[in-house]
Parts: C-alpha cells; sequence; structure tokens
C-alpha cells in the first residue's frame, strides 16, 4: 500500500516539474510586419493595389504579419466634443485632454473615446479590414499595432508599423 501511495506522490511531483518547466522556459519572439498594403477596387470591381487613396471608393488594408492580433488606427475619423461656453473650443476634461466623441487616430490612444480596429484574419493568411471614412484630401498616418499573446498579459509582445497615406 505504501509503494502505491509513494508511486502516485512521485508521478504527481514529476508531471507538476514538468508542467512547470515547460512554460518557463517559453521564449516570446517580438511580431514582424513584413507589408501594408491598400487596395480599391478599380473600374471593374476587382481589388487593386493603390498608392494614392481615393475618397469615393472603399479602402481595404492588408497586413503581412506573425502576429496573433492585429489592429488598424487609419485616422480618418476624429470627432471631439464641442464646448458649451464657446462652440469653437474643443471640450477638455479635468486632466486637460480633448473629450472625443470617436477617434481611430493613435495619437489619441488612452483617451475615452479613441480605439483602433480589429482586424480580421490569421497569421497564415495575413489581416485585412475594409475602410472607409477618407472623407477629406489630404496626408494620414495609418498606424499597425501588431501584438502576440494578447495585449494585456505580461507576456504580451506588440510592435507599432506606420505608414503615411495620401487621399485625393
Amino acid at each position: 500500500m505504501k509503494n502505491i501511495l509513494n508511486l502516485k506522490l512521485l508521478v504527481f511531483l514529476s508531471f507538476m516539474i514538468a508542467l512547470t518547466s515547460c512554460n518557463s522556459n517559453e521564449v516570446i519572439a517580438p511580431p514582424l510586419i513584413k507589408s501594408v498594403t491598400l487596395f480599391q477596387p478599380d473600374r471593374n470591381k476587382k481589388d487593386s493595389l493603390v498608392e494614392i487613396v481615393s475618397t469615393t471608393k472603399p479602402l481595404i488594408i492588408k497586413v503581412e504579419t506573425d502576429a496573433e492580433l492585429s489592429t488598424a488606427w487609419p485616422a480618418g475619423d476624429r470627432v471631439t466634443v464641442k464646448s458649451r461656453i464657446n462652440a469653437i473650443n474643443d471640450s477638455v476634461d479635468v486632466f486637460k485632454k480633448v473629450v472625443l466623441a470617436k477617434s481611430d487616430d493613435y495619437q489619441d490612444y488612452g483617451l475615452v473615446g479613441a480605439r483602433g480596429l480589429v482586424m480580421s484574419g490569421t497569421p497564415q493568411s495575413g489581416y485585412t479590414i475594409q475602410y472607409g471614412n477618407y472623407k477629406k484630401a489630404g496626408k494620414y498616418e495609418l498606424v499597425i499595432v501588431a501584438t502576440k499573446h494578447g495585449f494585456k498579459s505580461p507576456q504580451a509582445e506588440s510592435i507599432i508599423f506606420k505608414k503615411s497615406v495620401e487621399v485625393k
């Protein structure tokens, strides 16, 4: 009877040691963004690669990465709450930060109302998102945030990739 109890205890301890050693030795490499490409439909309604984005057509953003999660911050949709005292000025909170109704600009990261657009896909096929909020011509800064192991865990590894987008 003692031999069976000792054997069970030995098997349990071996299992626990093996389990903890597997988790502690894992080294996580930071994600790698290989490319960020922009597509818009052409005359034949087929997606074609573009360098200059049109305001009249929907935009497809494609990211080639080995990350597990990817978000896009296109910076084309930023709406601030205006002050009730003076409608020309933006409303600010007690910390002197702008109050946003919504924003997809990475410069606003951390403010209430600012959020990136979570892209769909997998590391094997790449991540894509359709975006249609570039309403005015100009230059915008598209920011891609790629993350491995979630976004709030201590093992999370993120990188930020910035690309200038010209809209006409």
